[in-house]
């Protein structure tokens, strides 16, 4: 995996309301009719990555990310 891949995911509301406080810092973004966001994989590290720790809430549907391979 490469970080200028593109993943998918699924945003509870905890990661929605976390990719609205940062959409200054990235192009806006809008779910799919699958209800998916897409990233480069270096974008969702530098929106996300903070807030991803020990005991953090849940910010992926299920903490899953999916690949390019599974796009």
């Amino acid at each position: 995996m490469h970080v200028n891949d593109c993943v998918k995911v699924r945003l509870t509301l905890q990661g929605k309301h976390i990719l609205d406080e940062n959409e200054r810092f990235c192009s806006p973004r809008e779910e799919d009719a699958e209800g998916y966001y897409y990233f480069h994989l270096w974008e969702l590290m530098m929106i996300f990555g903070k807030h991803m720790y020990l005991g953090a809430k849940s910010l992926f549907v299920g903490n899953e990310i999916f690949s390019r391979k599974f796009i």
